[in-house]
């Protein structure tokens, strides 16, 4: 347990440290402030999504276990929620460029902005987690199941909803709520769960890619997605005779479900005046500061992760 702990210290740390460095650069450079300004929901977004689709998956999962349903007991699957939603926190605030702006958009509320209500519903996951942790009862049960629902679904129609070529679909909301349901089943170790999960996401993938005209503009070879298609349907398989091996898999495919859901449109959007002048396609996705604060997010998660192990074991 000591080497858990010193782990814990020393991930914490480094992660905190690459975010207040992140911040340090981006805020001292009013420049490249306004430049990232110009291309919305670039390379952190498929992340916090990543971290919030996994957060709301283990919501799910402790409420179903707080109202009896499942097998299990609430409070680690809630800690979980809660150290998934860290990170997903600390990566929206980094992609605003500026902690005040996530305080504004809740004191300026705008009830027709999806974004305005989706970080709403991030607050009122956190506290639905927060009295399922401390409080476990049917009512805190259902409170996290319902708000986890409303985040994922309200994410997906903000993608359906935007006007970037690519992000439109009627088929997103249902999209985020299977990658949810694949993340309650990589949480649970369940193959069924994977199993039906994973053939929901593919399917509305498929259609939304291939057989959806608003996606007539963007022409994505299949041979780009295949390996990802390939490796959900691994997942799925695997999940059935070896459920942890399966719930492995499913969590990179999960990661590659939300990169690709952005990256695609966005790299058909810079290729389009009027960004095309100030960024090309690999500079969108692989700038340094981004990938930095990525790390950092997935460092602050797994030390979350470890201080699990030390508080339930």
């Amino acid at each position: 347990m000591v080497i858990v702990a010193v782990s814990f210290l020393i991930l914490a740390c480094a992660g905190a440290l690459a975010f207040v460095k992140y911040w340090r650069e981006l805020l001292a450079n009013e420049e490249g402030m306004v430049e990232r300004s110009k291309i919305a929901w670039k390379f952190l977004v498929p992340a916090y999504s990543f971290f919030a689709t996994l957060a709301a998956g283990a919501a799910i999962a402790a409420g179903l276990a707080g109202l009896g349903v499942i097998r299990a007991e609430p409070q680690p699957l809630a800690f979980l929620a809660l150290a998934s939603l860290v990170p997903a926190w600390a990566l929206v605030v980094a992609d605003l460029g500026a902690p005040e702006r996530a305080i504004n958009i809740l004191t300026s509320f705008n009830k027709t902005s999806r974004i305005a209500w989706n970080v709403a519903f991030y607050v009122l996951l956190a506290l639905s987690i927060l009295w399922l942790l401390l409080a476990p009862s049917p009512e805190a049960a259902l409170l996290a199941i319902a708000s986890a629902i409303l985040l994922e679904t309200n994410f997906g129609m903000a993608f359906g909803t935007s006007k970037v070529p690519g992000w439109q679909g009627s088929a997103k909301a249902a999209e985020f709520a299977a990658a949810t349901f694949l993340a309650m089943g990589i949480w649970l170790t369940r193959g069924d769960i994977i199993l039906v999960s994973v053939i929901s996401l593919l399917l509305l993938d498929f259609w939304e890619l291939y057989f959806v005209k608003s996606f007539e503009r963007l022409e994505v070879p299949l041979k780009y997605v295949a390996p990802y298609y390939a490796l959900l349907a691994l997942a799925a398989v695997v999940s059935l005779a070896n459920p942890v091996a399966g719930a492995a898999l499913a969590f990179i495919g999960l990661f590659a479900n939300k990169a690709l859901s952005a990256e695609w449109p966005q790299r058909l959007r810079l290729s389009l005046p009027p960004y095309s002048y100030a960024f090309s396609q690999e500079a969108a996705f692989v700038e340094r500061p981004e990938v930095m604060v990525t790390l950092a997010a997935f460092l602050i998660w797994i030390a979350l992760l470890l201080l699990k192990v030390l508080i339930y074991g």
